[in-house]
């Protein structure tokens, strides 16, 4: 799949296959192919290029926070949709003010963290979404309640599915 990682104002075209823990990379710097391996839940060891990394991996509101020892990168990381959507205007907005929550990337539903019924705060978490090995714990956009969850455990599912309804109070 097509994605455009942006790090620190550089955006980089990037060409992405996951086959097991091995994840190949085609860009413009040219094509690697990175072991990729979950430590913890926001822990990854990377292979690449012969040498080992230890990266902590943290999910904010605009893309992901990644760190290596003492240095931390602000990572965003669009697809080919995220991109049609910002050229025309139609970014998410709408649907999270109203509480549906899709699925930002594709992946296997590993853990739900709320019910049916449940009261939750702006920024709680929903669920647990695994994709390319990495563990991405999807929040609340908005307080609310819990009104219906659309998807259950193990379930692989495509990007933008609708996982969670939530009724604005």
């Amino acid at each position: 799949m097509r994605y455009t990682a942006v790090i620190n104002d550089r955006e980089i075209a990037m060409e992405i296959n996951s086959r097991g823990e091995v994840v190949s990379v085609t860009s413009d710097e040219g094509d690697t192919e990175i072991d990729v391996r979950p430590v913890s839940a926001s822990r990854y060891s990377i292979l690449l290029n012969g040498r080992s990394y230890i990266l902590d991996v943290e999910k904010n509101v605009t893309g992901y926070y990644v760190r290596h020892r003492n240095r931390a990168l602000e990572v965003q990381v669009k697809d080919e949709m995220d991109e049609i959507r910002e050229r025309y205007g139609m970014g998410d907005a709408l649907a999270e003010m109203h509480g549906m929550v899709q699925a930002p990337i594709p992946g296997r539903v590993v853990m739900i963290e709320v019910q049916e019924g449940d009261e939750v705060q702006p920024d709680d978490g929903l669920l647990i979404l695994e994709a390319m090995k990495m563990e991405n714990e999807i929040r609340a956009p908005v307080g609310g309640v819990v009104t219906r969850i659309h998807v259950t455990e193990g379930q692989s599912i495509e990007k933008d599915t609708l996982l969670v309804e939530i009724e604005t109070e």
